[in-house]
């Protein structure tokens, strides 16, 4: 895989060699009819035919079958279509000398140049001469669609092969026509049902973070940036992640009772600079930063820093770091001369680089173990209070990060230093994400000097623009930066616009705090709530503090919060919200689902949260009079985790629990079948969004709830929530199935031997009515107070 760019110093694995597998040559043909001229029909989407997927679910073919038939197909011959005459089949095959039968391989070193030949070619040529947009558009999403039909065996370096090439002859094609983003016709994700388990495990090995793999996983959505960031040596010692999992990282969470403060070699014994902590305190209190002015960056033994209030005037430099590294001190207001001095002289370059004229030549920082007070409370308060503002105003932001100080940036390119600042221990953090987004200027600090992001910015936007080779790359890349930068100014020109509650929990995706209070706290600086109303609070009741605040921010509260799946807050009327917005420990990711940006808001009430939502009424058919209500104690009991619901149109749904705490807790007491049948009339489904009933294009999904009815008053329904569920609409290719097995049931339920059952002893189990729930649509979106459930 030649065509996809590389790290310095990349990591060879063996699943970078692709061998060639087809077993005769693509006929030269058109695309989109090659199965057809092979006797696979089913291969080619046609109006009332079961899926191609649907297909191989049913009639499954050998998968070594499968390789050779898809590489000569959507590899040789996507690539024959595309660029006609410039396609020679020898540019992309390596054969050994030894024993050339066996030993043929794929190459695509040619590929990136043989494009920019195809697009200069394209973009002159007149309409008669060339193969169409719309062609490639369609040749490309059919190659996608049938990629995402290969079984669990495929050859996973195959498939990454085809998909890969294909992305960027979509990258190619919008070049050459000069299509822009908007009107973009070729598909923009190709991660889609692809397997990544190869290189998910490749990175283990290199020393990632799981946690930090499954965020990129699911951040970032080019196959050149995960072929890029899996072949990237060791960030860090992978000992340090040897207790993190998937959903969260361990390594960076600090004890703060056995926390201690470094120095900058392990065999210096300097003395601690202790800091005025009156006149931090002093400065505090009349509303201002205080600030340390450095005197004698020379030496260690002339060096010596004071404690100033920070004037309008003032050019400051704020330091942004993690405690993990050793810089922090939770005991009192010292740090070790050596890395103050350190510190110092690398703020002092970057004063010195962007020609900031200093006052009076001073060279001025803050630093939070320093500048804001372990004691007393009330100080530390301030100051926690107002960090916010000190971030603000500060006119530059230096990240120190130990994993950023191995590399020399001066021999990393722009796409490199991004992805190493960006996969780092410093965007695992809850409080980087504030002085991040804050900062005017934000710079990094590598080992021989730091880089600002605003010419990595720079440098990505060239990249966009002029390489098709790494333009899913740079585009990736560039949402990271977007989404920090920012974050506290989503509307251009709206100087006002703030972030909103879905942003910010996408934002906290894959972040952690060592101290659980501190979260309340983050949320309502970034969320511009009463910071001061939220540490005034108990510690217990700081969220419901932060939550009894989200109406004002903008767009209020989206009423698919109800859908959140991580652990809810326990006084009533306030169920509904949650109890925190970062993974617990005891959640996996799977089970915090981010939101979408939610037009509609629910209204904060005494009972609960009043919202509006689509949904159905579930009720069971009538069974006759002897037959029990829990159809399956003759089983022995099993246990149903799914449910399926047919509405009056006969569309078919079906309904699983989602993976989280309170599935699991619901399901200790009864099956998800035994709750809702038992009691179905009391219980409806509340959907985060409709159903799309006109289309037939595959399977729907939605997040769901089950809810139980408590009482109605004044038109609007009071609802408590009992679990979380996933509701697929099934599509029509199995609906026949479905119909069929609903009908011999319901044949099952009136024939004899049912009735000869019900005349039996009472307690007695039996054969009971079909497992399938009756359900209606809400004749209009139903209000409804949605409360959380114990």
């Amino acid at each position: 895989m030649d065509h996809l760019s590389l790290p310095n110093d990349p990591l060879f694995v063996e699943s970078d060699i692709v061998h060639v597998v087809c077993e005769e040559d693509y006929d030269g043909g058109p695309f989109l009819t090659y199965p057809l001229r092979k006797d696979r029909a089913y291969m080619v989407p046609a109006a009332g035919h079961v899926s191609y997927l649907d297909y191989e679910l049913l009639y499954p073919t050998p998968v070594s079958e499968l390789e050779s038939f898809l590489q000569a197909w959507l590899f040789f011959g996507l690539l024959r279509e595309i660029l006609g005459e410039l396609f020679h089949y020898e540019d992309f095959v390596i054969v050994g000398e030894t024993n050339p039968s066996a030993t043929r391989v794929v190459s695509t070193s040619k590929l990136l140049s043989l494009i920019d030949t195809w697009i200069r070619s394209t973009a002159t040529s007149d309409s008669n001469g060339r193969v169409s947009y719309e062609h490639i558009a369609e040749c490309l999403w059919l190659t996608r669609t049938t990629l995402q039909a290969a079984p669990a065996g495929f050859n996973p370096s195959q498939l990454f092969s085809i998909a890969s090439v294909a992305e960027m002859m979509g990258h190619a094609a919008n070049k050459a026509f000069n299509v822009e983003p908007r009107y973009n016709r070729c598909p923009n994700v190709w991660t889609l049902n692809l397997q990544t388990t190869q290189r998910e495990s490749q990175m283990l090995k290199n020393g990632w973070c799981p946690s930090e793999i499954s965020k990129c996983m699911h951040l970032f959505k080019s196959l050149q940036t995960l072929h890029f960031l899996s072949r990237m040596g060791a960030l860090e010692t992978s000992q340090r992640h040897r207790w993190c999992s998937k959903e969260r990282c361990e390594a960076y969470q600090n004890n703060l009772r056995q926390y201690q403060t470094v120095h900058r070699t392990v065999d210096c014994s300097c003395d601690d600079y202790v800091t005025d902590s009156q006149a931090v305190v002093e400065i505090l209190e009349k509303g201002a930063v205080p600030v340390l002015k450095i005197h004698n960056l020379e030496s260690l033994d002339g060096f010596s820093a004071e404690v100033v209030e920070c004037q309008p005037d003032h050019t400051y430099i704020a330091l942004s770091h993690t405690w993990a590294d050793g810089l922090g001190n939770p005991h009192a207001n010292t740090l070790p001369r050596c890395q103050l001095l350190h510190i110092s002289k690398l703020a002092s370059t970057i004063v010195r680089s962007v020609k900031s004229s200093m006052l009076n030549n001073q060279l001025l920082i803050w630093l939070d173990t320093l500048c804001c007070p372990v004691k007393p409370v009330e100080a530390r308060q301030i100051a926690l209070a107002r960090m916010k503002q000190t971030y603000q105003q500060a006119n530059h932001v230096l990240v120190l990060d130990a994993s950023l100080q191995i590399y020399n940036c001066q021999s990393l390119n722009a796409v490199e230093a991004c992805a190493r600042i960006f996969t780092s221990g410093w965007m695992r953090r809850l409080w980087t994400l504030q002085e991040g987004s804050l900062a005017k200027t934000i710079w990094f600090q590598f080992r021989d000097g730091a880089v600002d992001l605003h010419s990595l910015w720079s440098a990505l936007c060239r990249i966009l623009t002029t390489e098709i080779g790494r333009k899913g790359l740079a585009f990736d890349l560039m949402i990271v930066i977007r989404g920090l930068r920012t974050f506290f100014h989503r509307t251009p020109g709206d100087p006002t616009a703030g972030p909103g509650v879905s942003i910010l929990i996408d934002a906290l995706q894959h972040r952690s705090v060592s101290v659980a209070s501190d979260e309340p706290l983050l949320i309502g600086n970034l969320l511009n709530l009463d910071v001061g109303k939220i540490l005034q609070s108990p510690i217990e009741l700081r969220m419901q503090t932060v939550w009894s605040q989200m109406w004002s921010v903008p767009g209020g509260i989206p009423r698919n919060i109800l859908f959140h799946s991580g652990p809810k807050l326990v006084t009533n009327g306030h169920r509904w919200a949650p109890a925190t917005l970062l993974i617990p420990r005891d959640y996996r990711a799977a089970a915090i689902l981010p939101l979408r940006n939610e037009k509609y808001t629910g209204i904060p009430c005494p009972e609960g949260l009043l919202v509006q939502l689509p949904g159905f009424f579930l009720s069971s058919p009538m069974l006759p009079p002897g037959l029990p209500d829990d159809p399956w104690n003759l089983f022995g009991g099993l246990d149903e985790k799914a449910l399926y619901m047919r509405d009056r149109n006969k569309i078919w749904y079906q309904a699983t629990g989602t993976v989280s705490s309170t599935a699991v807790e619901c399901e200790k007491e009864k099956t998800l079948l035994r709750k809702v049948i038992q009691t179905s009339d009391h219980h409806a489904v509340l959907l985060a969004s409709e159903f799309d009933v006109q289309s037939d294009l595959g399977s729907q999904t939605r997040n769901a709830l089950l809810v139980e009815f408590q009482y109605t008053q004044d038109g609007v329904s009071h609802v408590q929530s009992r679990l979380q569920l996933i509701i697929v609409k099934i599509p029509g290719s199995l609906l026949d199935m479905l119909e069929c097995t609903y009908q011999c049931a319901q044949i099952l339920r009136e024939g004899e031997l049912s009735h000869a059952v019900a005349v039996m002893n009472n307690d007695r189990a039996s054969l009971g009515n079909p497992v399938v729930l009756e359900c209606s649509e809400f004749t209009s979106s139903t209000n409804s107070r949605s409360c959380r459930g114990d």
